[in-house]
């Protein structure tokens, strides 16, 4: 990035291709991004569908009932398998009982086929007074059982990233908005223990002098640091009310650039345009999740 020639006092505009990449781009937000989306898909599609309330709802004594058998349906779903077998199909068992005078139906799930067909009968239980809660016995009330539950650890581990990006982006946008502006040189260079794509991440921290002529630091973190040592200042913005709020141009998202005047240019199409499709498919994912979720059985 060329050394900025003049700037532009706050509060100044910040173009809304400038915005988007800086509150969505990055190779962190990318990731987090991309893990919660196809996390979702899977939430969606298989984590709903988990039987999570029988460890709770199948306690202490339970009553138990003479069921008929009325039907009994392969569903879309398998467990187990790999790439050259498909896996043990999911069977749905539905069946009715009465108790107590009061006739009661319910869908019961067990991996793999029993011999019991429509017209057979099998036992099936349900807490004390609570025939709307039942099950038979060796199966579960739900397409999966509890382990299933794995899946909600994708989407978390993506907002864990996704979150603190919208947050670094919304303070960034801010400081390109009316945060001052100045010429950062760079005083060290500290190798952390972190990598990022096998490259390791870097501490970078730069002095500059702020509008009262006292000098500062800011400290950054990137895998990139090639593209904070190529000029010998780097532009950097700053919250003139809290000093260790700072952020080098260079070092966020969309390689963003100034005007002669000090403005800031918009991003380039490029940047844009990335941020733009993946923002479409992870949002694509989560809703071709919640289609499988309406539509298999």
């Amino acid at each position: 990035m060329s050394t900025m020639i003049s700037a532009s006092s706050p509060p100044r505009s910040v173009p809304l291709s400038t915005r988007l990449v800086v509150l969505f781009g990055g190779t962190f937000s990318t990731f987090g991004w991309f893990f919660f989306g196809f996390g979702m898909f899977f939430v969606w599609a298989m984590g709903v569908k988990g039987d999570y309330t029988s460890a709770f709802v199948m306690r202490g004594k339970l009553e138990t009932a003479s069921a008929e058998v009325t039907q009994v349906d392969s569903t879309s779903y398998t467990e187990g398998g790999g790439r050259h077998s498909r896996g043990v199909p999911i069977y749905a068992y539905h069946y009715k009982f009465e108790t107590g005078g009061t006739g009661f139906e319910g869908i019961s799930y067990r991996t793999g086929r029993i011999g019991k067909k429509p017209g057979g009968h099998m036992t099936v239980e349900f807490p004390a007074g609570r025939p709307d809660r039942s099950r038979i016995q060796g199966m579960r009330r739900a397409v999966f059982g509890p382990s299933v539950a794995m899946v909600f650890l994708f989407p978390m581990v993506g907002l864990g990233v996704v979150l603190p990006g919208l947050w670094r982006g919304l303070k960034n946008i801010r400081l390109l908005a009316n945060g001052e502006m100045a010429e950062g040189r760079l005083v060290s260079k500290t190798a952390t223990n972190v990598q990022v794509n096998k490259r390791t991440v870097y501490e970078l921290t730069f002095t500059f002098c702020d509008s009262q002529g006292q000098v500062r630091q800011a400290s950054t973190k990137t895998h990139l640091p090639e593209r904070l040592e190529d000029d010998r200042r780097e532009v950097l913005v700053y919250d003139r009310n809290d000093y260790k709020y700072a952020a080098l141009l260079d070092n966020l998202p969309g390689e963003l650039a100034l005007t002669e005047r000090g403005e800031i240019k918009p991003c380039r199409f490029g940047a844009v345009l990335k941020v733009i499709l993946v923002l479409l498919l992870v949002w694509s994912a989560v809703a071709g999740g919640f289609v499988v979720k309406l539509f298999q059985k």
